[in-house]
């Protein structure tokens, strides 16, 4: 968020010349509101994923876990420590409309979801093949082995996704 604490950041590494000169970020000089913030880590992840119908806002009927944070918008701290130490701690944490945190206190850890994607792809036998050879080589258990039974992820979330078509 900060030009000042990213250009620190930087210059603190043991080979900061090297690592000035491999990237560009010395360069960028835009600072970031609280709102852009919100909008990169909650709503942009949640598109990218295909879950913005469901997640990253706070429209009625949408999921959403709130953080609220001790923090006045008008005095909001300007150096990157004391940035993260107001991030670092939650005052309230509501997840799925239940608090799970209270003044700072863990009250309920909440109901865990396990998110994964359900690829629908052509298959192609040919790769289905090396990748069972390749098991068969240089591992010492099988493809069968990789499945996680549902027992490990009680509380699944389903992306689909069907590359068949492309």
């Amino acid at each position: 968020m900060s030009k000042k604490v990213r250009d620190e950041r930087l210059n603190s590494f043991k080979k900061a010349d090297k690592v000035i000169g491999a990237t560009n970020l010395a360069n960028i000089d835009r600072e970031i509101t609280l709102y852009e913030l919100a909008a990169m880590t909650r709503a942009g992840p949640a598109k990218c994923l295909g879950l913005s119908k469901d997640y990253g806002g706070l429209k009625a009927g949408m999921n959403a876990d709130i953080a609220i944070y001790n923090i006045n918008p008008d005095n909001f701290p300007s150096d990157g420590p004391a940035i993260e130490k107001a991030f670092a701690n939650v005052a309230y944490l509501f997840k799925n409309g239940k608090i799970c945190v209270q003044e700072g206190k863990i009250v309920d850890t909440g109901t865990k979801q396990t998110f994964w994607v359900d690829a629908k792809v052509k298959e192609n036998k040919q790769v289905m093949h090396d990748v069972r050879e390749k098991f068969l080589r240089y591992y010492s258990v099988n493809e069968n082995n990789y499945p996680v039974p549902e027992s490990y992820a009680p509380h699944q979330h389903i992306i689909p996704v069907d590359a068949t078509q492309a």
